[in-house]
């Protein structure tokens, strides 16, 4: 029998409230305080992104709507790829032990930076609109679903494809108590860390540590709130912009800035976040 990840979450709110509020209430005074606080911010502040790379962000911009692996190799008549090849015997192994899995789409609980850019190797940070995303048929996991309920061992190993099933349905939550699981899941390290590091403890990029966000409708240019590019990855288009008179590009550079034009063009100016190291590109609203 195939693992309903939707019915667990759902299963999984009485014992989450009943734990989120004895943990709460053994904590002292400065603690409960900082708990609660950072509960409400991830409520307030924190969002589903998605990380994805210039082509794919670029059709977005235009009006196509995002498909996930099994969607593309559908419509191309291939065989699903995946960001991280390396993980595809994880994927196909998780994919086969969950119910309605072809229809996955795989994002992060993003409180205020440019997302997944390492693992999923996308530039591109598309934060989907709040209340659009309230309406999702969504889950959160307490981390990537293709290591954390994985054996800790060498992607070589013969039992590297075993899913923990007992593991995954008790480590799962509907996302509309997302406040409430991610602020369990990093109650211990809130006394260590100031507020302005509450982004990082939520999603850290670097340490690959970070809440799942899967949910299985598609999303179009009208649902997103914005799309984030480091100040790195801006700073390399302009100078790929400027080397174009100097030298001949490649034809990944030349897809590159053709697929960012079409992206600010369908954007307004953007805009530095300084604090966060980001620039944020809304997208214009359809006249």
């Amino acid at each position: 029998m195939m693992i309903d990840l939707l019915t667990c979450a759902k299963e999984n709110i009485i014992p989450l409230e009943e734990q989120c509020t004895q943990t709460l209430s053994g904590l002292d005074d400065y603690k409960t305080v900082q708990a609660k606080a950072f509960k409400q911010w991830v409520a307030d502040n924190a969002h589903i992104s998605v990380n994805m790379g210039y082509f794919v962000a670029h059709l977005l911009a235009k009006g196509q709507r995002y498909k996930n692996c099994y969607e593309v190799a559908d419509a191309n008549g291939t065989e699903i790829d995946i960001p991280n090849k390396k993980f595809l015997g994880r994927r196909l192994a998780f994919d086969a032990a969950v119910a309605n899995s072809r229809q996955f789409k795989y994002g992060a609980l993003n409180g205020g930076c440019c997302g997944l850019q390492t693992y999923y190797q996308g530039p591109c940070c598309v934060l989907l609109d709040a209340d659009f995303s309230e309406k999702l048929t969504a889950f959160c996991l307490a981390g990537n679903s293709l290591k954390h309920y994985f054996p800790d061992v060498d992607i070589s190993h013969a039992d590297t494809n075993r899913l923990d099933d007992s593991k995954l349905q008790a480590d799962v939550a509907p996302y509309s108590y997302r406040h409430c699981f991610a602020t369990l899941q990093r109650i211990d390290e809130l006394s260590q860390r100031d507020k302005e590091e509450w982004a990082r403890i939520l999603l850290d990029d670097a340490q690959g540590r970070y809440f799942e966000i899967i949910f299985l409708e598609g999303f179009s240019r009208e649902d997103l709130k914005e799309i984030r590019i480091s100040h790195k990855e801006y700073s390399k288009i302009k100078s790929l912009t400027k080397e174009k008179s100097k030298r001949p590009l490649t034809l990944e550079e030349i897809d590159t800035l053709a697929y960012y034009k079409t992206i600010l063009e369908n954007c307004n100016k953007p805009q530095k976040i300084d604090q966060a190291g980001y620039f944020k590109l809304e997208p214009k609203k359809k006249l």
